[in-house]
C-alpha cells in the first residue's frame, strides 16, 4: 500500500469515527430535549389536573382534550417512519450481501481464468481484502442506519413534546 493510500485511508477512518460521533451526540441531545420536553409537559398537566379537581369550571379542558389524539398522532407517525426505515435498512443490508455475492463471482472467474500461481495468488488476495474491506465497514454503517433510524422515529414524538411543552409554558404564565 502506498503512502496516498495510506493516508485516504487514515482520513476516511477518522471521517467514519467524525460521523459515528456527531451522530451519537444529535441523538444525544435531542434524547435529553425530549426528556426535558416530557417531565415539563407532565409537570405542567399534573399541575392543570390538580387544579381541575378543585375547580372543575375553570379547568382547561380544551388542553386536556389534546392530550391522547396528540400523542396519537406523534406515535403513529413515529411508527410509519419506523416501517419505512426497516424498509430502507433491509435494501441495504441486501446490497452488501449481493456485492458480496458478486466478489465472490468475479473472484471465482477470475481465479479460473489466470491458471498461473503468480496470477492466481493475486486473484485470491484481491478479492480477499476487497471482501476484508467491504465487511469491515458494515458495523459502522449499520450504526450510522440505526442511529438514523432512532433520530427520524423520535423525531414526531420529540417535535409533540417540545411543542406540548412551550404552549403549556406560554399558558402558564
Amino acid at each position: 500500500m502506498d503512502t496516498s493510500s495510506k493516508t485516504h485511508t487514515s482520513r476516511k477512518k477518522k471521517e467514519d469515527a467524525s460521523n459515528l460521533l456527531l451522530a451519537a451526540r444529535r441523538s444525544t441531545i435531542k434524547a435529553r430535549e425530549l426528556t426535558t420536553a416530557s417531565l415539563a409537559v407532565v409537570h405542567r398537566r399534573m399541575a392543570m389536573a390538580r387544579s381541575a379537581m378543585l375547580y372543575p369550571s375553570t379547568a382547561n379542558h380544551d388542553e386536556f382534550a389534546l392530550m391522547v389524539p396528540e400523542k396519537m398522532a406523534a406515535f403513529t407517525e413515529a411508527g410509519s417512519i419506523l416501517m419505512d426505515r426497516f424498509a430502507l435498512v433491509g435494501q441495504d443490508i441486501a446490497a452488501v450481501f449481493t456485492g458480496s455475492v458478486k466478489l465472490s463471482t468475479d473472484a471465482t472467474t477470475a481465479v479460473m481464468e489466470d491458471l498461473n500461481l503468480p496470477q492466481f495468488m493475486m486473484a485470491q488476495a484481491v478479492a480477499s481484502a476487497s471482501w476484508a474491506a467491504d465487511w469491515s465497514r458494515l458495523p459502522n454503517a449499520l450504526y450510522l442506519l440505526a442511529m438514523e433510524m432512532q433520530d427520524a422515529v423520535i423525531a414526531p414524538i420529540h417535535r409533540a413534546a417540545t411543542g406540548n411543552s412551550e404552549r403549556l409554558r406560554m399558558t402558564a404564565g
